[in-house]
C-alpha cells in the first residue's frame, strides 16, 4: 500500500485478512510531508508489516499489486510510478484531480498490459440487479435518471482537511463524491456523455466556504439518444444515514434503487409487474472484498475487471468538466481530448 492518508486504515485490515493477498508493506514518498510519513509508519506498525520508501517498494520483485491510498492529488502520479515499475494497480477514488494527470495516466496504461482498477460502487447488489433489469428490457429504453449521493458522515470521520483543502483534495464534494453516480449512470445506460451543467454552493458548511470549496452540487448530464441524468451530490448533516438513491424512468416502466435501505423497486408495463426487492445490508468490508476479488480474478486471467483505470480517467475528466461548468454557470460540452478510448 502506498500512502496512509485517508482510507488506508480502513482498507489495510481487509487486505491483510484476505485469503489470496499478503500485505507485505506500507510505503510513502521520501519527499512527502512528515505527517504523511508518520501515518504510513503507524499503519505499518498496526498491521505488523514493514515501512519503506516508494522507490524501494516498487523495486521489489515479490509485489504483484500496488494499492494507492494517498490524498487524491497524488493518486495519479503514484499510480503512474507503479505502472511504470510494472506493477498492477488499484487506486482509491478519485483516480486523478486534473485533466493533465488523467491524460498522463491513461497514456501510461495504454502502453502496458497490466491489471488496473479503482474504488467504485458498481458491486452494490441492488445496482447490479438494476443493470440486469435494464439489459433485459424490463423497463424499456432509459429516458431520464435521478441520482442522489448525499453523505451524512461528519467531516472529521471522512478525513477533515483532506476533504476541504484543495492542495490535498483537488476540490470539494464534487471531486469527492460525483464519481460514484457518474459511474452508475454510464454503467447502467452504456451511453456516452454529451454535455454537463453544474450548480454548486457551500452555504450549509462554514468549513467548506472558508476553504473555497463546495459542499453541495447539482449536475445535469446529457447523454446520447436524448437521455438526461440529474445528479445531486454533497455532504448533509453530521448524523443520520445519508441519501443514496438512483431512479430511472424508461419507455415502459421505472426502477428505483435505495442503497441506504437496500431495495430495488420495479414497475413495468411490458411484463405487467410491480415488485419490491429487498437486499441484505452490505457492510464496507464485503464491498471492498468484492473489488479486491474483481482484481484478483483479472490477475488470474479469468475475466476483465469491471472498471479499469482508463474508465477512472474518463470519470475524472467528467468531474473536471463539471467544475468548469460550475465556475462559468454555463453548460459545457464533454471533450475527452487525447484520452485513448471512447466507450465505457
Amino acid at each position: 500500500m502506498v500512502g496512509a492518508v485517508r482510507h488506508a486504515f480502513d482498507y489495510a485490515p481487509i487486505i491483510a485478512s484476505h485469503p489470496r493477498l499478503e500485505l507485505v508493506g506500507i510505503a510513502e514518498e521520501s519527499k512527502a510531508d512528515l505527517w504523511k510519513i508518520d501515518l504510513a509508519q503507524k499503519l505499518a506498525k498496526k498491521c505488523r508489516t514493514s515501512f519503506s520508501l516508494v522507490e524501494d517498494a516498487l523495486s521489489r520483485k515479490d509485489i504483484d499489486l500496488v494499492i494507492v491510498t494517498t490524498e487524491p492529488t497524488r493518486h495519479a502520479t503514484l499510480a503512474i510510478q507503479a505502472i511504470q515499475a510494472g506493477k498492477n494497480v488499484f487506486v482509491d477514488k478519485p483516480v486523478a484531480t486534473s485533466i493533465a494527470d488523467a491524460e498522463k495516466l491513461a497514456k501510461v496504461i495504454e502502453d502496458r498490459n497490466l491489471v488496473t482498477s479503482y474504488f467504485h460502487r458498481l458491486f452494490e447488489p441492488s445496482v447490479e440487479r438494476a443493470k440486469e433489469c435494464i439489459q433485459s428490457g424490463q423497463i424499456g429504453l432509459p429516458l431520464t435518471l435521478d441520482l442522489t449521493w448525499i453523505s451524512a458522515n461528519s467531516l472529521i470521520d471522512e478525513g477533515g482537511d483532506i476533504i476541504i483543502e484543495k492542495r490535498l483534495s483537488g476540490g470539494g464534494e464534487i471531486r469527492n463524491f460525483l464519481g460514484y453516480p457518474l459511474d452508475i449512470v454510464l454503467w447502467l445506460t452504456g451511453l456516452e456523455p454529451i454535455r454537463i451543467f453544474t450548480s454548486s454552493n457551500s452555504i450549509t458548511s462554514n468549513s467548506h466556504a472558508a476553504s473555497g470549496v463546495e459542499n453541495l452540487a447539482t449536475i445535469v448530464l446529457e447523454l446520447e439518444s436524448g437521455v438526461r441524468a440529474n445528479i445531486t451530490v454533497g455532504r448533509g448533516p453530521n448524523n443520520g444515514n445519508g441519501i443514496f438513491t438512483t431512479s430511472i424512468v424508461g419507455s415502459h416502466g421505472f426502477l428505483s434503487v435505495n442503497e441506504n435501505r437496500p431495495t430495488l423497486e420495479i414497475s413495468s408495463t411490458l411484463e405487467d409487474i410491480k415488485s419490491l426487492i429487498n437486499f441484505e445490508q452490505e457492510n464496507f468490508q464485503k464491498l471492498f472484498n468484492l473489488l479486491l476479488n474483481d482484481v484478483i480474478s483479472a490477475l488470474d486471467g479469468k475475466k476483465q475487471v469491471r472498471r479499469t483505470l482508463l474508465d477512472g480517467c474518463k470519470i475524472a475528466r467528467l468531474i473536471d468538466t463539471a467544475y468548469v461548468s460550475a465556475s462559468t454557470y454555463q453548460p459545457v460540452s464533454v471533450d475527452f481530448g487525447s484520452l485513448p478510448f471512447k466507450a465505457v
